[in-house]
């Protein structure tokens, strides 16, 4: 389809409306910014098992935190690969 043709439905043609583009952007933009926080913890986390700070060297709460983190960035890449 050419971009001067316009879908048509029942014979009549149609367009998208522009709120569609925006919202879909914005769907793009919070997973980003999930997977960008989310990259944020766990950089958090590892200095903290490495270091014993900024959690006082819980390291129970650092292995959460780092699974927590990494299943968080894998949802949001797949997610992100379905909105492309």
């Amino acid at each position: 389809m050419s971009t001067a043709e316009k879908p048509t439905r029942g014979g009549l043609s149609f367009s998208k409306p522009a709120w569609i583009d925006r919202m879909a952007k914005t769907s793009k933009n919070v997973v980003i910014g999930s997977m960008a926080v989310s990259g944020l913890v766990a950089l958090a986390s590892a200095v903290d098992l490495i270091a014993g700070y900024p959690f006082n060297r819980l390291i129970m709460l650092d292995i959460f935190f780092l699974i927590s983190s990494g299943i968080v960035s894998y949802l949001g890449y797949e997610t992100y690969q379905e909105l492309k």
